[in-house]
């Protein structure tokens, strides 16, 4: 607001002018006089695309009883308005097992500026954050999860990757990738295969041998294979300390 006040006389004997309490609207506001005291208001929307430093001028006409009239002239004086950026700024994923189709998550992005001469935009670009990258083209956002970034979460385990978009008036807006980790197929490596020859009864033992490991990514599993004696068909295996030895039965 603006404030100010006004009164009018008149030298002649008999005459007593007076300004009314009155509300007038002008062209960026409105001006309200009670008992001699103005107070003008102004009409934010009527003037947001007014850049910084730019001015323009509201005159309001106040009328007195006898019809003389004195001008009200408000100098209003742009700022530089924050620019409108809408859209998608979240996104979901679920984590996979390396090799997997790319999982993504996708959405748009825009920015505008009610300031006349502003025209602000999001460039093309690709951006790295923890745990995937998000490429921008034409305004639509494709965010890649990294799967190798993101297997050692247990199922139902939650993180978040934040990537920063600016744009050309150096206006930030966070992308936020919430990934959600699965339960991981443990990794099992070694020798799963062997082979033996018959011999006769009374002979020495025929045996095959090779190693087993299991492992799993996932943060807090770590699984083992015991120490077991198997019977198989022809014969058994005993595994120690991940080592399997296969002794075939003769008889």
């Amino acid at each position: 607001t603006a404030t100010g006040t006004i009164t009018i006389s008149d030298i002649d004997g008999d005459d007593t002018p007076t300004f009314a309490d009155t509300t007038e609207a002008g062209t960026y506001g409105s001006l309200e006089l009670v008992n001699g005291s103005w107070t003008y208001t102004l009409d934010q929307s009527a003037v947001q695309n007014l850049d910084a430093g730019d001015q323009v001028t509201d005159t309001i006409t106040l009328t007195a009883s006898d019809n003389t009239q004195q001008d009200i002239v408000i100098t209003i004086t742009g700022t530089d308005d924050d620019p409108d950026v809408s859209g998608e700024f979240v996104g979901s994923v679920t984590e996979g097992n390396e090799g997997d189709p790319p999982v993504t998550a996708t959405g748009t992005i825009a920015i505008s500026d009610i300031d006349g001469d502003d025209a602000p935009s999001f460039a093309d670009t690709t951006e790295t954050g923890t745990y995937g990258s998000i490429e921008l083209v034409d305004g639509t956002w494709t965010y890649t999860l990294d799967q190798s970034a993101v297997q050692d979460l247990d199922a139902g385990d939650q993180v978040t990757d934040t990537i920063t978009l600016t744009a050309s008036d150096n206006t930030q807006q966070d992308i936020v990738i919430t990934i959600t980790g699965s339960e991981d197929a443990p990794d099992v490596s070694g020798e799963f295969v062997g082979s033996v020859t018959e011999g006769n009864i009374g002979d020495a033992p025929v045996t095959a041998t090779g190693t087993i490991t299991i492992s799993d990514v996932d943060g807090d599993n770590s699984p083992t294979f015991a120490n077991t004696t198997e019977t198989g068909t022809y014969g058994s295996l005993e595994l120690v300390n991940g080592d399997w030895t296969y002794t075939l039965n003769q008889a």
